[in-house]
């Protein structure tokens, strides 16, 4: 009577190791959408600035420069 629920435990867990968190065949596995995925979160896409953000920048910094200019030159004279 022991030997024979020993046999039938040891086929379950055998049975048990073999089908437990058993990971899905390759060929069903979604890949390219995983990958897809992953590559959009870690890897987004480069956006660029709007043509007139860098305009604006450009006259920023001359607006900057000019500014310099006016206040060193009324420095020097005083």
């Amino acid at each position: 009577m022991t030997d024979n629920t020993h046999d039938h435990f040891d086929e379950l867990l055998q049975d048990a190791a073999r089908t437990y968190n058993r990971p899905p065949e390759e060929q069903d596995m979604p890949l390219g959408e995983m990958w897809d995925a992953i590559e959009a979160q870690a890897f987004p896409a480069a956006r660029r600035a709007p043509r007139y953000a860098q305009w604006v920048r450009v006259a920023a910094a001359l607006i900057v420069g000019v500014g310099i200019g006016r206040v060193s030159l009324s420095i020097g004279r005083h």
